[in-house]
Formats: structure tokens, C-alpha cells, sequence
């Protein structure tokens, strides 16, 4: 599968056609989100407010670390086996998503396309969600 560059004014057209959607963060900085034009909305609103909670996470970091450090619970141990099956099955579908949106068919009006474009978005941040719940896991592992 390759990759198609597409710059348009046409928000709708972009959002029934593209995946990825690379954007201009400023000072030259650029990021890639999943989906069309509403779906790089919807994620750069919802970024204001997860960077506000930053200042706020900045007192409690000492009080976390201890924890972090603590055997995991049988729970925890659990649902750290499991991750690797669960991230696989939505990358699986991930590419089922993409497979079907080169389909020219359904990028017609009332077509699938924003449906499966909405879906590849709630997978990217579904799997985001779990290669950090692992990563903490891990680290509370040892």
C-alpha cells in the first residue's frame, strides 16, 4: 500500500478521503493524527486540556514513584499478559480498516469511509492507551 499526499481546502472531501492527517503544530513543529479534518479538530481541542493537567501532576510525581515501584497485584500481572493479545487484535484490525478504505467504492457520499476513518481513530488511541498502560505495568514489573 502506498502513500498519497493530498493538500485541499475541501474539509468534507478530507474527511471522507484521507487516514492521516499531518498538521502544523507551529514553531515547525508538525504531528500526524488519525483520520480527516474533523478528527484533527477533535484531537487538537482535547490537547489543552490534557496539557493542563500537567502543572497539577507536577507536585504528586514524588508520591508516585514508590508506588510504581511495588510488586504488581495478581490483577495487574493479569491484565499485563493480556495486553500483547489485545494490542495485536486491534492492530489486526487496523489494517483490515485500511485495506478497505482504498476501496474507491466507499468513498462516495453515504459511503463507509467516515465510519472506518472514525474507527482507525479510536484504535490509534485505544492502542496509545494500552503501549501506556504496558509501559507502566513493566515498569511496577520488577
Amino acid at each position: 500500500s502506498g502513500t498519497l499526499f493530498l493538500v485541499s481546502h475541501d474539509r468534507v472531501f478530507l474527511d471522507n478521503v484521507v487516514t492521516q492527517t499531518i498538521a502544523s503544530e507551529g514553531d515547525g513543529k508538525w504531528l500526524e493524527y488519525a483520520g480527516g479534518y474533523a478528527d484533527w479538530q477533535r484531537a487538537r481541542k482535547a490537547k489543552p486540556a490534557a496539557s493542563s493537567n500537567k502543572p497539577v501532576a507536577n507536585t504528586p510525581i514524588a508520591k508516585a514513584a514508590p508506588s510504581a515501584k511495588s510488586k504488581l497485584s495478581w490483577k495487574e500481572q493479569r491484565e499485563l499478559e493480556t495486553l500483547p493479545d489485545r494490542i495485536a487484535t486491534l492492530e489486526a484490525e487496523q489494517v483490515t480498516l485500511s485495506k478497505r478504505l482504498e476501496d474507491p467504492s466507499i468513498h462516495t457520499p453515504g459511503g463507509d469511509a467516515p465510519k472506518l476513518v472514525s474507527r482507525l481513530a479510536a484504535i490509534d488511541a485505544e492502542l496509545i492507551a494500552l503501549l501506556e498502560r504496558w509501559e507502566t505495568l513493566e515498569q511496577g514489573k520488577d
